[in-house]
């Protein structure tokens, strides 16, 4: 497959734990987010990047009052995205990297409290 060459394409994480149970996806996107798989309850903003962390927490989709969400985690808690998908955040390799490895200290937080 031959990507235009105005097109960067990395590898971002979608990490989610259920009932205990840790699902990761890895998805190739480019210039665009393609969120539009997510179910309605993983908030984007206007341009379809995630909302995580602080962005989640103050936006009308956070749905619990007990805690706040983690940095990289969605609207819908114990769902977590990493990289270029994530709203307000700096499109590069080294920062995709960086949620990758925070998405394991999320998933121990998330974890500790069932």
């Amino acid at each position: 497959m031959s990507l235009p060459a105005r097109v960067v394409t990395l590898v971002v994480a979608f990490l989610a734990v259920v009932a205990g149970v840790v699902f990761v996806a890895f998805e190739f996107i480019g210039a665009q987010p393609r969120t539009d798989w997510l179910p309605p309850s993983v908030a984007v903003d206007p341009k379809g990047f995630i909302l995580t962390g602080a962005d989640a927490a103050q936006s009308s989709f956070w749905p619990l009052a007990e805690r706040e969400p983690c940095v990289i985690e969605t609207t819908c808690p114990g769902i977590f995205a990493a990289g270029d998908v994530r709203s307000n955040t700096t499109k590069r390799v080294a920062f995709a990297v960086g949620d990758g490895a925070l998405a394991v200290t999320c998933a121990h937080r998330v974890l500790g409290e069932l």
